[in-house]
Parts: C-alpha cells; structure tokens; sequence
C-alpha cells in the first residue's frame, strides 16, 4: 500500500490475483496501473 499508494482494498485484490497468477484485472480504477506486474484493462 505504501509503496504504491493505493488504498488497502486495491491492495489486497492486487495480492489475492498475483498469488492466483492472475495479472490484469478489468477496472475503471488507474490506481491499478501504479502496480509494474499488474495489467489495467478498461471496460
């Protein structure tokens, strides 16, 4: 979250989808695009 700052509940997705290998996500949210191993895609 620090390191990001993003707020704890992006972090916590962030986490549980890279444990799962999971690297994009589909959002309106860029606070996701501040993540280098994370993929926003937007719908």
């Amino acid at each position: 979250m620090e390191k990001y700052s993003i707020k704890p509940r992006d972090a916590i997705h962030v986490a549980v989808a890279l444990e799962n290998n999971v690297t994009e996500v589909v959002s309106y949210d860029p606070d996701f695009d501040k993540i280098e191993r994370f993929k926003r895609i937007e719908p």
